[in-house]
């Protein structure tokens, strides 16, 4: 199973995809939300208590560093040759950080 998720104050939903799927990869598609919406099986949603409950049970990544751009900037190009090196996930345009960025101002 690999799940991806979307987050509000209130909960977090989830797209499931089938076992061994890669969403991030540009094998799927170049726009991760695409794959997410292509490739989904099941969506499970709960409260984001429970969300945040589970995500302090997890580990810190390390080494984990984050590249912003704009569009229409060569961003795509960018993420496949991050990608090619098979020691970076690169995910293009994903929206977990826009909606982390909403809730942590509400």
């Amino acid at each position: 199973m690999r799940l991806t998720a979307q987050l509000t104050d209130k909960e977090a939903t989830f797209v499931e995809a089938l076992p061994g799927s890669e969403l991030w990869r540009s094998r799927y598609s170049a726009f991760f939300t695409y794959a997410q919406f292509r490739h989904a099986v099941r969506i499970v949603r709960m409260p984001i208590s429970a969300f945040q409950r589970l995500a302090d049970e997890l580990r810190d990544p390390e080494n984990l560093t984050f590249i912003g751009v704009i569009g229409r900037s060569g961003s795509t190009l960018l993420t496949q040759m991050f990608e090619h090196t098979g020691q970076v996930v690169a995910i293009s345009e994903p929206p977990v950080l826009r909606y982390l960025h909403e809730v942590y101002h509400q």
